[in-house]
């Protein structure tokens, strides 16, 4: 490695009209035979690896510190990126020209971009449009209202930020005018994150609450919304471009009306849709997220719409499982930081004003607040749970970062204003799981109606039986419901059940089947916990497939309350007790559940005594 590369002599530094700075390097370069060129094992490849290495030892410190901070993975992402940039350890002189060296840099933000590709690609394959279909009306017009009051905010506070509240003229736009500057800040303020938040409610155990499923559905909606119209808003406002607008439409069209319909055909008719995809397959679809992205680069939109629109097309099932399962956490864990490190190198701090700053920091941080709580005001309903899904809705995600990013590569925002606004995002989501850790203010909107009988010998003649029953599997169910009919209830004395279906999770937390779970059932009590993504989820539209269709056709003196419980083997019970007593269940029924082993015992006997 070169640690004279950074040296004055070897490269140039000019400013253009725009107040851009541009690094020239003094580079000879021959033409003809690869003989004469540069060998990038040589220079390249290891100072990448270094910097690959750098990047994910820092990034997995600041997350084996954060592990009891309630915070999600993006602040601890955005922290370590701000950390390498140029405003902290990019001040060391020796770093700077050994870890970061500007003759290096195109390298890794050209691997940042290609992370960054498949990274929109696995979120599309998450996002599931049916499932706005079945959100409720409250939950529509918080995530409505939230997007409408807060783009004004951000629009007024970029025009405060650029003159000083108007002590200081407007200065010349870098790029095509303030406006798009203003709106892309508005834009960027009224995003929500529904995996940051889901996240954050998994962790603290507040998805039962009834405003935890409020939050999480409005957040799931402005997700939705916030995807679908990214690319219009980085084709309008930083391409400035009627076409390209025209083209991305189009895109989007033939993705959803031709393709869409033609990969469903495609695996209904040659029977794969429920089928294990072999590697080859995902391969294959792995090398058509570049195939899309560049016919979508090569027809003046961005992209990642491209690679967006294609996870979009891909039916729900087996096959998006499995490219997840493959590709999820080495795209998430491993590249991610790579893209984060690129943003923190293009944030500077030295020169803002910084009152200014502090104050738009402040307004940005209410306006959710303010716009949540309004709508509560107006609903009749506690002003301080308002407070509390305001501040949820503060957490930002990916999709701010994306916005940003691409309006600084084209010149929409300047240093500053791209700096502050990344640095507000950091700070609108950094408080949001420490402060609801500490004060549990959605226990409030919980009546704990915990039953203190521990017989049913001093109950009522007509008071109901709570019975909690838990099925794994539809026979489980037809096995309950067999045992509360012979039970013999009566209209005078009849027995509540609440049905729970316990679905075994594994890691990640972000999965479509997930969503649609939680969205389906947003009128019913639901309850979900650290977890994520589903060994075996199958479609939520399919009544054969109900595990828990055995409590529909009971007696008038069963009445039944269905729910789902997405969790792992080792929190359960936990979460079963807990919603035991939170419910007043005096009774819980449960089947003995075991994995089968090689010796045909059964798995489970022992590690529950362990417990």
């Amino acid at each position: 490695m070169d640690l004279n590369a950074d040296d004055p002599n070897n490269f140039t530094i000019s400013q253009n009209e725009n107040g851009t700075q541009l690094v020239c390097f003094k580079d000879s370069i021959s033409s003809g035979s690869s003989l004469w060129l540069d060998n990038s094992l040589r220079t390249n490849v290891p100072i990448f690896a270094l910097q690959l290495a750098f990047i994910l030892a820092l990034n997995r410190l600041f997350i084996a510190l954060s592990k009891s901070s309630h915070v999600p993975r993006i602040v601890v992402n955005m922290f370590a990126g701000i950390i390498m940039g140029p405003s902290f350890l990019g001040k060391w002189e020796a770093y700077r020209k050994t870890i970061f060296p500007f003759h290096i840099m195109m390298p890794v933000e050209t691997v940042a971009g290609l992370t960054l590709v498949y990274y929109v690609f696995l979120i599309g394959l998450e996002v599931d449009l049916k499932t706005l279909r079945r959100c409720r009306k409250k939950s529509i017009i918080l995530a409505i209202s939230g997007t409408i009051f807060t783009v004004p905010i951000g629009f007024g506070l970029y025009y405060l930020l650029l003159t000083n509240f108007g002590s200081n003229p407007m200065p010349p736009s870098h790029g095509t005018s303030h406006f798009h500057g203003a709106m892309l800040w508005g834009f960027t303020l009224s995003c929500s994150e529904f995996r940051e938040i889901a996240y954050i409610l998994s962790d603290l155990k507040l998805l039962l609450t009834e405003n935890g499923q409020l939050a999480l559905t409005a957040s799931l909606i402005n997700d939705l919304i916030n995807w679908i119209f990214l690319p219009v808003a980085i084709n309008e406002f930083c391409y400035d471009s009627v076409v390209t607008l025209v083209v991305t439409i189009l895109i989007g069209f033939a993705c959803w009306y031709i393709f869409h319909p033609g990969a469903e055909w495609i695996l209904n008719k040659i029977g794969t849709r429920d089928k294990e995809f072999i590697e080859t397959e995902v391969v294959f679809l792995l090398h058509l997220v570049l195939v899309f992205g560049l016919i979508s680069d090569g027809l003046g939109a961005h992209s990642i719409t491209g690679a967006y629109f294609l996870g979009l097309i891909i039916p729900k099932g087996m096959l998006s499982d499995t490219i997840q399962d493959k590709v999820l956490d080495f795209v998430a864990d491993f590249m991610m930081p790579l893209f984060f490190a690129v943003i923190g190198q293009r944030m500077m701090i030295d020169d803002w004003p910084w009152i200014t700053v502090i104050v738009v920091v402040m307004m940005a941080f209410i306006a959710k607040i303010l716009s949540t709580s309004l709508v509560f005001f107006i609903n009749r309903m506690p002003l301080k749970e308002g407070l509390t899904v305001g501040l949820l809705m503060n957490t930002k995600g990916i999709v701010s970062i994306i916005i940003l990013n691409s309006a600084r590569n084209k010149l929409e925002l300047d240093s500053t204003a791209f700096g502050v606004m990344l640095l507000t995002c950091w700070l609108m989501t950094v408080p949001v799981g420490p402060v609801l850790a500490s004060t549990k203010t959605f226990a409030s909107s919980i009546c704990l109606d915990r039953s203190q009988r521990r017989t049913m010998q001093g109950t009522r003649p007509d008071s109901p039986l709570r019975v909690l029953a838990c099925v794994h599997t539809k026979r489980d169910g037809n096995v309950i419901v067999n045992l509360l009919k012979e039970s013999c209830p009566s209209v005078k004395s009849p027995i509540q059940v609440i049905a729970v279906e316990l679905i075994k999770m594994t890691k990640g937390w972000s999965h479509p089947a997930a969503s649609s779970l939680i969205i389906k059932d947003a009128h019913k009590p639901t309850f979900s916990t650290k977890s994520s993504r589903s060994g075996s989820f199958k479609d939520d539209n399919n009544d054969n497939n109900d595990t828990l269709g055995s409590f529909d056709n009971l007696t008038q003196a069963i009445f039944v309350e269905k729910m789902r419980i997405l969790s792992s083997y080792k929190s359960m019970h936990k979460d079963i007790f807990n919603l035991a007593k939170q419910r007043g269940v005096t009774l819980i029924l449960t089947t003995i559940y075991k994995e089968p082993t090689y010796d045909g015992l059964g798995a489970g006997g022992y590690s529950y005594n362990e417990e």
